[in-house]
This record gives C-alpha cells, sequence and structure tokens, in this order.
C-alpha cells in the first residue's frame, strides 16, 4: 500500500507539470494585454511598457515561463496583477468557502442520488422507478446557473424563505449547493440503478436468498456495498466537477470562492492568479481521485495494492 501511494504522488509531479504548461501557455495565447487592462484605455506606451517592465511580461516568453515553474515549485505563483495581493495568499483565504460549497453539493448529490438509485433499483419496474429516472433525466439536462436563477426566484424571491447571496450563514449555502449538486445527484442516480441491478442478477445474490435471508439483509448488506465501487468512481470524478462547476455558481450567487475569483481575474487579464487558482483546484482534483482509489479496498477487502 505505502508503495502504491508513493507511485501516485509522484505520478501527481507530470499531472501538475501538464497542467502548468497547458494553462501558461492558454492564458498567454489569449488576446488582451494585462498592461492595458491596468492601466486603463487613457494610457500612453510609456505607462504601458513601464507597466510591463514592472510585471516581468517584457521579458522574452520562455523566460516568463521558467520564473513561473520554478516559482510553483517553490510554492510562490507571484503576485495579483490587479491587487498586487501574494497570489496563496488570496487563494488559501478564498479556498474555504469554494471547498464548503463543493461538501455541501457532494453530500446532497450522493444522499438523495444513492438514495433514489436504490430505491429505484429496489421498486424496479414500478412508478417510483420511471419517476427517479425521468427526474434524473432533467437533472442530467439542466445546466446548473439555470436551475440557481429558478432556485433564487422561486426561494428567496417570492417566498422569501432563503438569502439570495453571500455566505454569511448556513442559509446562504443551501441554494448553491443545491444548484451545484443537482446534476451530480442525477448521474450518481442513474449509475446506482444499474450497478445495483446488476449485482441482482449474480449468483451470489441469488445464493442469499436460497438462505432465507430476508430482502432488505440481501439489498442492504450483499447487494449495496458490491455496487458501490462504479458509484464511488464517479463521485470522485464527480467532485472535480463540482470544484469546476463553482466558478458559475459562485458567480450566480455572488459567494466568496474561488470561482468568481477566477471570473474577474479572467476579466482583468490577471495572469498569476489564474494561473494559481487553476493550478490549486488541479491539485485538489488529483488529490481527491487518489482518496477514492484507496477507498476502493475498504469497500471490497478482495482489493490490495502493490
Amino acid at each position: 500500500m505505502t508503495t502504491y501511494i508513493a507511485k501516485r504522488l509522484l505520478s501527481i509531479i507530470p499531472t501538475m507539470l501538464g497542467v502548468a504548461i497547458l494553462v501558461f501557455f492558454m492564458l498567454h495565447m489569449t488576446p488582451g494585454d494585462p498592461a492595458r487592462a491596468i492601466a486603463g484605455l487613457e494610457a500612453d506606451a510609456a505607462q504601458l511598457e513601464a507597466i510591463r517592465e514592472s510585471l516581468g511580461l517584457h521579458n522574452p516568453l520562455h523566460i516568463q515561463f521558467r520564473d513561473f515553474i520554478l516559482g510553483a515549485l517553490r510554492g510562490d505563483m507571484g503576485r495579483s496583477f490587479r491587487t498586487r495581493v501574494v497570489v496563496t495568499e488570496e487563494i488559501f483565504g478564498r479556498m474555504p468557502a469554494t471547498i464548503r460549497l463543493a461538501l455541501a453539493g457532494m453530500v446532497l448529490a450522493v444522499t438523495f442520488g444513492v438514495a433514489a438509485g436504490v430505491l429505484a433499483a429496489k421498486y424496479h419496474k414500478h412508478i417510483f422507478d420511471n419517476i427517479v429516472m425521468v427526474i434524473a433525466m432533467f437533472g442530467v439536462s439542466m445546466p446548473g446557473f439555470w436551475f440557481g436563477l429558478m432556485l433564487i426566484f422561486f426561494f428567496a424571491v417570492n417566498l422569501g424563505w432563503l438569502p439570495t447571496s453571500g455566505a454569511g450563514t448556513w442559509r446562504h449555502l443551501i441554494l448553491p449547493s443545491m444548484a451545484l449538486g443537482i446534476r451530480a445527484a442525477a448521474v450518481l442516480a442513474r449509475l446506482a440503478r444499474s450497478s445495483m441491478l446488476e449485482v441482482m442478477k449474480k449468483d451470489f445474490v441469488r445464493t442469499a436468498r436460497g438462505k432465507g435471508l430476508s430482502e432488505s439483509v440481501v439489498l442492504y448488506h450483499h447487494v449495496l456495498r458490491n455496487s458501490l465501487i462504479p458509484v464511488v468512481t464517479i463521485v470522485g470524478l464527480q467532485f472535480g466537477r463540482l470544484l469546476a462547476g463553482t466558478v458559475i455558481i459562485e458567480q450566480v450567487f455572488s459567494w466568496p470562492g474561488l470561482g468568481s475569483l477566477l471570473i474577474r481575474s479572467l476579466m482583468a487579464r490577471d495572469l498569476p492568479m489564474v494561473q494559481g487558482i487553476v493550478l490549486y483546484m488541479a491539485l485538489a482534483f488529483v488529490l481527491v481521485n487518489l482518496a477514492v482509489d484507496l477507498f476502493y479496498s475498504v469497500l471490497d477487502p478482495r482489493i490490495r495494492y502493490s
């Protein structure tokens, strides 16, 4: 197990290097001038050149890339072009809000998605099964930002039950987490249902029923546990998607996390901030998937890593 974890941790290095290369060159290929964004439309050529020199933008691209990689290896992403704040300080200040939102969306998705999938499999070919699948189809099809706006319209504007924006109390977390987790819940419901229906056809399930075990014991002890591995795999992937989805949802609900900061930084051509946020999100995604892989051995003792 230790050897496997060490190998996986070492594999993070080329992955993060690839992400760093992509984000650096994609940002530098997009149109727009950070110096112009900082100085404004009225600035002359001399002012723009002075700003570029102060930010290091006057250096050749390969020199800028070298400085970026060496800084990233030290954990130093530089300073924001827009605010001159240290990038890592700004990211760590906003990261808890994003993680809180992503975890809340994931908890809702797993709780309602897996529960709905299990019940749909239990009542296969009944009306409840059809209802769950129709709702799941709509959940997969709905854009998260549109669902978020509908939630604001009904529960905040019309009913006045919940706040429309901000992150002051737990009540502020309900609507954005629902908007963020709806698609993941729908995906997990469909996957849990199909996985359980497949396991129900196995010989050991028929044997368990033949021994006289109750249907609830067969379903929740034998079927559910053996059908959770593909579900857990998708949970890891969906958590990465939720981290990316916070970019839009945070903007809709004015949530003070990394997503809203990323949008503002992109608009302002704040290259160090964008690079730092993308790298930290990519690292979180890789670590979550490593944790999911290690959790397999808890679900199925037959799985061993070497």
